[in-house]
């Protein structure tokens, strides 16, 4: 376990040379972050300076090198409580100022504490990440905002639902092949999730997001099986942004998804099997920003692009990337009379533009990008395109990557 000395504590108290010096064990020294910033490992403490032990503790990280065989880590592995035999003498006091714990490598453990609920153990503690620790059931903490937990299990997933201030949080890779309803129904106060790399994973609860009134962020990422997103699933929501990357399964979004009014931010890319968008009246009557294709690592298979997109009302930025056999921009894309800015990335077969791009009078700038045959008809002043976007203050045309 590590604890975080910083300044201005220690630049006005001895300095970190100092505290080097005068450490009794160096078996494990401590690690110089930057000039005014020491991590030391918490068994030093009793040795550190008496004008530096009164320092609150902030910061603390428990972790085991897994390619390590020695003794202290053996046990260390061993560990299935953060109590007194973990943290020996007057440490445990210096918890109650605790602010951020990072845990990690410790495959036994199973609670913070044997005797004490985590409240009273961490009560300022605000974020927590958690690690590769499959047996760990967290605790109710009152004063919890940010959690991460990586290497979910089914256990862990269970006790976030007792973390009621919860504000933000973050869950990657997990082997679950589900999750449970209602698993996020107590956290009223949650405004970012993010999900990610749970591989397993087909379909999300129905009820996934009801009663999430104040979520305003919801990443979805690395969900190669998910096929679907429920329908009923943003009902009632008033998220602001959405990102959903790299889930190569994905079909469709629920016609539910066009009631999101306050919709901000979207982002659809590595959805290869996308279908397109929901087809019907549209109430994303707030979307600004729209990222929709690809990335170098995997092109999206989209032939045109889907038609209910035209009805976006407030659009001000575009971009389509890596859509390889898009061919030709829609006439309706006239029709989006906010746009200011238009960004088209690695789209090799698109040939042309559409004369409806001159009703485009608030668009500030285009940006065309490794899209040979679309570079040479929307060359400045010669193009045979270039009529169509001369109205445009700012057009950039690149053929490089850089």
């Amino acid at each position: 376990m590590w604890m975080l000395l910083q300044q201005p504590a220690l630049a006005e108290a001895i300095g970190i040379r100092e505290v080097l010096s005068r450490l009794k064990d160096q078996s494990q020294p401590p690690i110089v972050v930057d000039t005014d910033c020491l991590l030391v490992p918490l068994w030093h403490r009793g040795d550190l300076p008496s004008d530096l032990d009164f320092m609150p503790l902030l910061m603390a990280a428990i972790s085991v090198c897994y390619l390590c065989t020695n003794d202290t880590t053996l046990e260390m592995r061993s560990v299935q409580y953060i109590d007194n035999d973990l943290c020996p003498g007057n440490l445990r006091s210096s918890f109650r100022c605790l602010e951020s714990l990072r845990i990690q490598y410790l495959p036994n453990l199973e609670g913070f504490s044997r005797h004490e609920v985590g409240n009273e153990m961490f009560p300022s503690l605000s974020s927590l990440f958690v690690y590769d620790c499959p047996k760990l059931t967290l605790p109710k903490l009152g004063s919890i905002k940010s959690l991460t937990v990586c290497c979910v299990s089914q256990q862990l997933v269970e006790s976030i639902s007792s973390l009621h201030g919860l504000t933000k949080l973050e869950m990657a890779f997990s082997k679950l092949t589900s999750l449970l309803q209602n698993m996020l129904h107590n956290l009223t106060s949650l405004q970012e999730l993010s999900i990610s790399g749970f591989k397993k994973i087909q379909e999300l609860p129905t009820d996934f997001l009801i009663g999430l009134n104040a979520l305003k962020f919801l990443e979805i990422e690395n969900c190669e099986e998910l096929k679907c997103l429920p329908e009923g699933m943003f009902r009632d929501c008033s998220l602001r942004r959405i990102r959903i990357d790299n889930c190569e399964n994905l079909r469709s979004l629920p016609e539910c998804f066009q009631n999101l009014t306050m919709l901000n931010h979207l982002e659809l890319s590595n959805c290869p099997a996308m279908e397109g968008f929901p087809s019907g009246p549209n109430q994303l009557i707030s979307l600004q920003h729209l990222n929709i294709g690809g990335t170098y690592k995997a092109s999206q298979r989209l032939v045109v692009l889907p038609e209910g997109l035209q009805h976006l009302c407030s659009l001000e930025y575009l971009e389509i990337s890596y859509i390889l056999e898009l061919a030709s921009l829609p006439d309706w894309l006239g029709n989006l009379t906010t746009l200011k800015e238009l960004k088209i990335i690695e789209c090799p077969d698109l040939e042309c533009i559409p004369m409806s791009m001159q009703r485009l009078t608030n668009l500030k700038k285009l940006s065309i990008e490794r899209c040979p045959k679309l570079e040479q008809k929307c060359e400045k002043e010669v193009g045979e395109d270039w009529h169509k976007i001369s109205h445009i203050p700012h057009v950039d045309i690149r053929s490089d990557w850089w």
